[in-house]
């Protein structure tokens, strides 16, 4: 990934690959195992981790000790790399603005099952809209997944999406 070591961007994957299989935005430890696997050191994932957080990717949380327990994918983290590794990207934004300006879908949940897509990237493509301005969204944690319900879209994401077709 762009801007970032080979062993950040491993690093940064495999918490976005977590992300994206649990639906919720962390990754523990047990996420990182199999970079253990391929000859990586907990040290090397650790100081990979500081390097994430002190350029703003990811947050992380401790609990005791030098060891973070779970980390968290900030949005500037994920946008580089679902931009990078999420294939239609750019389509799949434009889809979600669609079913909003209609009003079809009005949740990440509702969104991810009409669109085929793991949850944590409609939440992260919400996450981009309401950082446009575009939408307003209040969210939620239960049922095993963080809940976004979209409140408002605002005028100017259907102009964008008259521009992009």
């Amino acid at each position: 990934m762009l801007g970032l070591e080979p062993i950040d961007s491993i690093v940064l994957e495999s918490a976005c690959q977590a992300e994206i299989a649990s639906g919720l935005p962390t990754a523990d430890r047990e996420s990182f195992v199999p970079l253990l696997n391929q000859g990586i050191t907990e040290d090397q994932i650790i100081e990979s981790q500081q390097v994430l957080h002190d350029r703003g990717y990811v947050k992380l949380h401790y609990t005791i000790g030098r060891h973070p327990q779970a980390m968290e994918v900030k949005p500037r983290g994920f946008d580089l790399y679902a931009s990078t590794r999420i294939p239609d990207l750019q389509h799949l934004i434009t889809e979600v603005g669609r079913h909003l300006v209609r009003e079809e879908q009005m949740d990440n949940r509702a969104l991810a099952d009409a669109l085929h897509q793991p949850i944590r990237i409609v939440t992260h493509i919400l996450a981009v809209l309401e950082s446009k301005g575009w939408i307003t969204t209040g969210e939620a944690y239960g049922g095993g997944y963080q809940h976004i319900d979209v409140l408002r879209v605002s005028p100017d994401l259907k102009r964008w999406l008259e521009k992009v077709n």
